[in-house]
């Protein structure tokens, strides 16, 4: 859950340069992205947020802000905006999936953002359903971008469980956390 955070992010490493962070099961609600948003634009940093479709309230009284386990974005101190040829309505409202292009040293940088199914991930049919729409991603920034790309996230699979990490790794794309 990102709400009420966002004053944590000023004080990660590397203060005083450009950072970008993807942020995944931001539990961000529509209310809840407007209270992000005004939380990161105060601090000392200045931050942007480029946020997925927002999740589902979590309580129907009027005073709801929390949602539901979904919700991505794109969290940076550098100038942003989320890349144009978005997603088919499906995909976009799943909360799941975004991305956004931050210009760091004269230079775009793509980033993709994304929050597999954690329930029963380990099964086939999830998998599946996770592969499908991480597919969206894969075409945005790994087949459609150019020069410096990122993907973000929390997929709730291992990279040699869905298809789509041997398109990316086919295309150069590496795991950090392998390397």
């Amino acid at each position: 859950g990102a709400l009420g955070k966002a004053h944590l992010f000023q004080d990660t490493p590397g203060k005083g340069h450009p950072r970008i962070w993807g942020l995944a099961e931001t539990h961000l609600s529509a209310p809840g992205i407007i209270k992000f948003q005004q939380e990161a634009k105060y601090q000392p940093d200045s931050w942007k947020f480029v946020p997925s479709a927002s999740a589902p309230l979590i309580g129907t009284s009027a005073a709801a802000i929390g949602g539901k386990a979904t919700g991505v974005g794109v969290l940076t101190n550098c100038p942003t905006r989320p890349l144009p040829g978005q997603w088919n309505d499906q995909a976009w409202k799943t909360g799941r999936i975004q991305t956004a292009a931050v210009h760091v040293q004269q230079q775009w940088i793509k980033v993709g953002a994304f929050y597999g199914y954690a329930r029963d991930a380990h099964t086939k049919a999830t998998k599946d359903k996770t592969d499908a729409l991480l597919s969206h991603i894969t075409e945005r920034i790994v087949l459609q971008s150019k020069g410096f790309r990122a993907i973000t996230g929390d997929f709730n699979a291992l990279t040699g469980d869905l298809p789509q990490f041997d398109i990316w790794r086919a295309h150069g794309f590496r795991e950090v956390q392998e390397i």
